[in-house]
């Protein structure tokens, strides 16, 4: 020991801060440690204690260095034979950790080097144990810190759980706590005023403050601040036994989302049901106007024959009955020609009607007329109806083409179709009405929604 007490004071204060910092450094290496799985073995916990006891050892020598350094009075320690006795303690349990990690046995026998009889070679002896202390201290934070964020420890799951926004709240078969995360706390002082540690005791708490669904074992709850907590409950089974997870959701933008939606879907329902209704009285409105221009044609015809009849029987010298019986009988064939509505009168009509539903139309070119414009106004129509109840369109244009072929194009401003599409009963009778004329029909999903039908360049088509 004299030769502690001889030495300079800043010696003296160096050796103590750098043991003094060492004990910091094993303290906080003991703790960084602690979650780890590689510290929840006994052997690992004994070298820890028996470091720390040998950096407490050197710290007791430095002391009694400056005790004795103050009073100028070289002393011998009392207590050299409990010394030595710590210092084969803490051989033994370096030793005993050497099955672990190898590099203990370096340290078992280092710590010989602060034995009673070694004290001739004070402070050296010190400062070579410290130096070993501190560089197992640098290489053991390093692996733990590859552990941390390499590997899952206690701490990591903990810390995770807690930055989860749900509530978590795991509790045994009666209740009692296993764990509770942070933002269960949360949801626990704002709906309780207060934390509730039994599982049980809480759910009955929340109850009565929520809407209850037992059902689905869940509860609603409003707060005053407009938001919407939803805790649910489901059993779990461990090797331990039974037990309940609770779990809380802010679920308000979903709510929100929920009722727009549901507004949206009302709203869409009212429309199609006007729709529907008004599409109902749309054909009868179209026969209607038929019937009224054929009654207009037969009126007409039967007017003109009727006269011509008067003419020739109010004339006597008249001799050709004959014509009279063919006059007649091409009556028939004569009205069968003449009352055919016009394509072009039925498409006003057809544009006319829609229109007056809020149903806009472009025309660009011009109707075919005879049998191809009345082919095209039925396949309009159908198309329309469809661009109105499936795609949701609001406004539809219509290109007519007559180059070598006659063509038409329907665009529409619906919602289109995001996949592939089936050919329902509407898009089936347009099909079999064109490839009836040797036409062609094709499609493109997707928004716009456009359908082109191209038929051959014929005078006389299918009846």
């Amino acid at each position: 020991m004299a030769n502690l007490y001889i030495l300079p004071d800043s010696w003296l204060i160096a050796l103590t801060l750098w043991t003094f910092l060492s004990l910091a450094a094993e303290s906080f290496l003991v703790y960084y440690q602690s979650p780890l799985p590689s510290f929840q073995n006994t052997r690992q916990r004994l070298v820890e204690g028996a470091q720390l006891l040998v950096l407490l050892l050197i710290f007791d020598l430095l002391h009694d260095g400056m005790d004795g350094h103050s009073t100028g009075v070289t002393m011998m320690t009392y207590h050299e034979a409990l010394r030595t006795v710590l210092v084969v303690l803490t051989s033994a349990l370096f030793l005993y950790g050497g099955k672990e990690d190898k590099r203990n046995y370096i340290l078992s026998a280092a710590s010989f080097l602060i034995l009673p009889f070694l004290d001739s070679i004070l402070p050296l002896n010190l400062m070579l144990m410290l130096l070993i202390c501190n560089v197992r201290e640098a290489i053991l934070i390093s692996q733990s810190y590859r552990q941390y964020h390499e590997g899952l420890t206690s701490l990591a799951i903990e810390e995770a759980i807690n930055k989860m926004p749900e509530g978590i709240f795991l509790t045994r078969e009666g209740g009692e706590p296993v764990l509770i995360n942070n933002a269960m706390k949360q949801y626990m002082a704002d709906i309780l005023g207060k934390n509730v540690a039994n599982g049980r005791l809480f759910w009955e708490e929340i109850g009565k403050r929520g809407e209850i669904f037992e059902e689905k074992d869940e509860i609603i709850c409003r707060l005053e601040d407009g938001r919407i907590i939803r805790f649910t409950r489901e059993p779990f089974i461990t090797p331990t036994g039974f037990g309940w997870q609770i779990t809380a959701a802010d679920i308000t933008e979903l709510e929100q989302m929920n009722r727009q939606l549901y507004e949206k879907n009302e709203a869409l329902r009212k429309q199609n049901e006007k729709m529907k209704d008004l599409l109902d009285i749309l054909v009868p409105l179209e026969s209607r106007e038929a019937l009224r221009t054929i009654r207009f044609k037969i009126h007409d015809m039967m007017g003109q024959r009727i006269s011509c009849l008067q003419q020739i029987l109010n004339n006597r010298d008249y001799k050709n009955y004959g014509s009279i019986g063919r006059m007649l009988s091409r009556l028939l064939e004569d009205m069968e020609k003449e009352i055919k509505v016009k394509p072009d009168l039925i498409l006003t009509e057809l544009l006319g009607t829609y229109e007056s539903l809020g149903i806009r139309f472009h025309i660009k070119g011009k109707l075919p007329e005879g049998a191809k414009g009345s082919l095209f106004v039925e396949i309009l129509r159908e198309a329309a109806v469809n661009a109105i109840i499936h795609g949701k369109a609001d406004e539809i244009t219509v290109t007519f083409e007559e180059e070598n072929h006659y063509a038409m194009t329907v665009t529409d401003n619906g919602t289109g179709s995001s996949g592939p599409l089936k050919e329902g009963g509407g898009l089936s009778s347009i099909r079999t009405r064109v490839e009836k004329e040797k036409g062609t029909m094709a499609y493109t999903t997707g928004c716009p929604f456009i359908l082109k039908v191209t038929i051959p360049e014929k005078d006389n088509l299918s009846s």
